[in-house]
């Protein structure tokens, strides 16, 4: 049995270093990501924003590994824990970042700074969101999924947007045997990064089990009370 928990990529990022080898892109993806970025240098609103033009336009700025690179809310309560999972501690459990600017990252790939969020609207009049959606970032999902022989999603992406992206992989997983669920938090808003950040720590961190329900994860985490957490099927 092995889970899989989707994070959002954040507006807030730090560059650094990378200090030590870094996983490949997830196959499939780079000629997706090349062609986003051509549309991104096509697009004058875009490609003006200055870490756009810094990092893909003059070529400036180091190649950060992705769960440093993100500094957001949902980041910085469960960085340990994201490390653990990157290090190889968790087997039964990956994690991906959907990222507007490169689809799906691996905790320990590295990419460069941008800014682009998934409802940015491209030279051609599609949001960026439109443009995964379109090109199959399902699909690639769907591979992942298979080859890591994933059981059970747990999504944490905002519903406008960043999870719609997968709508086709959502109506298709319940053929395959995989169980997809939702990461709410009632009367709570959906930027509640970081209730979802604590969420994600200590689940991880202290029984990764939950995230293959076995046993079931718990609705309320220390910390976090008075709110308490649902899980809605995708």
């Amino acid at each position: 049995m092995k889970a899989l928990i989707l994070i959002p990529c954040c507006d807030s990022k730090k560059e650094s270093m990378p200090a030590t080898a870094f996983s490949l892109p997830i196959e499939g993806l780079s000629e997706m990501r090349n062609e986003l970025a051509a549309m991104v240098r096509d697009t004058p609103w875009l490609i003006n924003k200055p870490k756009n033009k810094r990092t893909h336009v003059e070529g400036v700025g180091p190649i950060t590994l992705a769960m440093d690179l993100y500094n957001g809310k949902l980041f910085k309560p469960c960085r340990a824990a994201l490390t653990e999972v990157a290090s190889g501690m968790h087997p039964s459990v990956h994690i991906l970042i959907v990222s507007a600017f490169y689809g799906l990252v691996r905790l320990d790939e590295s990419i460069k700074i941008y800014e682009l969020q998934m409802g940015d609207k491209l030279s051609n009049g599609e949001r960026v969101s439109e443009y995964w959606q379109a090109k199959g970032l399902s699909s690639i999902l769907a591979q992942f999924v298979a080859m890591m022989r994933i059981n059970v999603i747990w999504s944490l992406l905002p519903r406008s947007g960043y999870h719609t992206v997968f709508s086709d992989f959502w109506l298709t997983a319940s053929d395959k045997s995989i169980d997809c669920f939702r990461v709410d938090i009632p009367g709570v808003r959906q930027a509640s990064g970081y209730l979802r950040g604590r969420w994600v720590d200590y689940m991880i961190r202290l029984n990764p089990k939950y995230l293959l329900r076995d046993p079931e994860p718990p609705l309320d985490i220390p910390g976090v009370s008075p709110r308490h957490f649902d899980y809605p099927r995708c």
